[in-house]
């Protein structure tokens, strides 16, 4: 039983949760079927009780690796009733009418999942003439994401599972790097050509593939200019300038369980200038002053302000004092994650409601950063981190935040 799902259930007094849709594009079924890859089931879920699956027919195996209460589709709505049917409409009607029926569903019943927009006006239609039923919308703040940003101790062993291999990844990128010898404005490897940022993301897309690792969003690996926008993913074709900064963000999913981690370092290729080893320092000063601010009951805006006050202090622009800007510090301090790379909780200046506080079990990064077109740079720092059993703020993916290669 998913105890923090059941105490939202309380909170808000939902009576059910009919979760369905595609598990490939529904984290929150792989968040409460995490041993079995069925790939449409709908899930019942009452409050104070045990989930219900109801699995495609050929999808048995799987279903039973749930350890729960499982039901084919079949038993539901035989398949030779649902093709004598004329429309999927029908098809619907018929299948949720019965599901109710069935499992005396009744009481307040939150539909979820990306089925959820396509049914919920046939929903709607259906339950009307239902008055046992009342379906209930999540206008606040969907439940699994409020539910999903504590973790279960198994998570947090496949979140640190999944960190270290994502520490392997940037081990083996420097390695890579220090391999490289010299050569004016260029590095080069031993056959002597030049190194260009696509030779890294090769790299890294190969120890993935090895990890059982996918790159669900393309690794950053930003050079110059193109790390002076966050999210530029750089570019392939370009070779590695020396002195230059190049930010390398990789947050890589597992196949296995589709959990991610989330890992950022900014290195040069030889010698910085002292400009950038000035922005460098203060980023990582920033870093470090964050730490200092996250513990069991603190507001999650607390380390952000923090470290928006501290960048400042050292005259760069901060998005607290002006929202959308494009140079500086341009965006939160971090983000939750887990099944998503980006979810609950928001570390964020905005994020001032006095019950949104730091708790056990809580998984998130901390990546601050500094960026400036004008100055042919960005500058990003960032660990995956949780509160764990003890209580205690663990980094997940410790790794040496060296910015001379």
């Amino acid at each position: 039983m998913k105890t923090c799902l059941q105490k939202e259930m309380k909170i808000r007094n939902i009576d059910w949760i009919i979760l369905s849709g595609s598990r490939a594009s529904t984290s929150d079924i792989v968040y409460m079927l995490p041993n079995a890859g069925l790939v449409h089931p709908v899930i019942l879920i009452k409050q104070a009780a045990e989930p219900i699956v109801i699995y495609e027919p050929m999808e048995k195996e799987e279903a039973l690796k749930t350890g729960l209460d499982i039901y084919s589709k079949e038993d539901i709505l035989p398949r030779a009733k649902s093709l004598a049917l004329s429309s999927e409409k029908e098809r619907l009607e018929i299948f949720y009418s019965n599901l109710f029926e069935k499992f005396k569903v009744k009481g307040n019943v939150l539909f979820c999942g990306n089925d959820e927009i396509n049914n919920s006006f046939i929903l709607h239609e259906l339950v009307s003439s239902m008055p046992y039923i009342n379906l209930v919308s999540d206008e606040n703040k969907n439940i699994f994401h409020v539910a999903r940003q504590t973790k279960e101790n198994y998570e947090l062993d496949i979140l640190r599972d999944i960190s270290f291999k994502t520490v392997k990844i940037f081990s083996e990128i420097e390695t890579f790097l220090r391999k490289g010898i010299l050569s004016g404005d260029h590095i080069k490897n031993e056959t002597g050509e030049n190194i260009k940022i696509g030779d890294i993301r090769k790299l890294v897309l190969k120890i993935m593939a090895a990890e059982n690792l996918i790159p669900e969003q393309i690794p950053i690996i930003a050079m110059g200019k193109d790390g002076s926008s966050p999210h530029c993913r750089g570019n392939d074709s370009e070779d590695i300038i020396t002195g230059l900064p190049i930010v390398i963000d990789i947050s890589p999913k597992s196949v296995l369980n589709g959990y991610f981690s989330d890992m950022t370092r900014t290195v040069c290729v030889g010698k910085p200038s002292a400009q950038i080893r000035e922005i460098y320092e203060t980023v990582k000063s920033a870093y470090e002053l964050s730490l200092k601010y996250i513990t069991e009951g603190v507001r999650l805006c607390e380390p952000d302000i923090a470290v928006s006050e501290y960048f400042k202090s050292k005259n760069h622009k901060v998005v607290m004092d002006s929202p959308g800007i494009t140079e500086g510090y341009v965006h939160s301090l971090g983000h939750g994650i887990g099944l998503d790379v980006h979810e609950l909780p928001r570390i964020s200046v905005y994020n001032r409601d006095d019950s949104q506080v730091f708790k056990k079990f809580m998984a998130f990064t901390i990546e601050p950063g500094l960026y400036y077109e004008d100055k042919n740079l960005g500058i990003r720092l960032e660990n995956t981190f949780c509160i764990n059993e003890k209580g205690e703020l663990e980094n997940l993916t410790e790794f040496p935040m060296n910015l001379e290669i």
